[in-house]
């Protein structure tokens, strides 16, 4: 789990340091961060201590001294250092499926990551996610996430993603109403599966 350093930023700290693009960043005082939302996490003191392996394939340390919130100039080829989660539902209209042959490679990923919504507001479904996936989206406060409801009626939700766990949205909306967590939501309106009273039920549920 290492994050690919695309870029370095002229005069920065990471330049002042050493550090070259094509390089990877392997840990941060000693751990190894998932993406780029733990690596401010752990970058925001007086003193890193950061393990850089070098393209031929060479580890070395490069401390730096800098302010709590100064960055360090460094860009990566992803937010994520692990893998972005992927989607395993199989929406009635899903845009992935629809797409058509010949784009560029990124527009086919069914991508469904917390984080994504998180940093760049990708609209995510909540079925793909981990008991601590909440945990540290609650833990470490982030907000806000954009979710795509669809029904808050469960049996048409089920129906309409394939996922027999997709009818646990409420309460997994209500979790992080509680903790404080701002979620923007859209619904894709299909004729004859969540169009009439459902939609107007979703948008009654959602409202209150």
């Amino acid at each position: 789990m290492v994050g690919l350093i695309s870029g370095v930023r002229k005069n920065s700290l990471a330049a002042d340091a050493g550090i070259k693009a094509g390089e990877k960043l392997c840990s941060v005082d000693g751990v190894q961060v998932k993406d780029i939302i733990e690596l401010s996490f752990y970058t925001s003191d007086y003193e890193v201590d950061l393990e850089i392996e070098a393209t031929d394939g060479t580890r070395r340390q490069v401390h730096i001294e800098k302010y709590p919130d100064e960055d360090l100039g460094l860009e990566f080829d992803s937010a994520v250092f692990d893998r972005v989660a992927t989607c395993y539902n199989n929406c009635v209209f899903c845009f992935v499926d629809q797409m058509i042959p010949g784009m560029r490679p990124g527009l086919y990923v069914r991508d469904d990551d917390y984080r994504l919504s998180f940093l760049y507001g990708n609209f995510i479904t909540l079925t793909n996610m981990k008991d601590e996936d909440f945990e540290r989206i609650i833990r470490t406060h982030l907000t806000p996430l954009y979710v795509s409801v669809h029904a808050t009626d469960p049996q048409v939700r089920c129906q309409m993603m394939h996922n027999r766990f997709a009818g646990q949205l409420m309460e997994r909306l209500q979790l992080l109403f509680d903790a404080g967590i701002q979620v923007h939501t859209q619904i894709v309106c299909c004729p004859g599966y969540n169009d009439g009273d459902i939609l107007a039920k979703s948008f009654n549920d959602l409202y209150a």
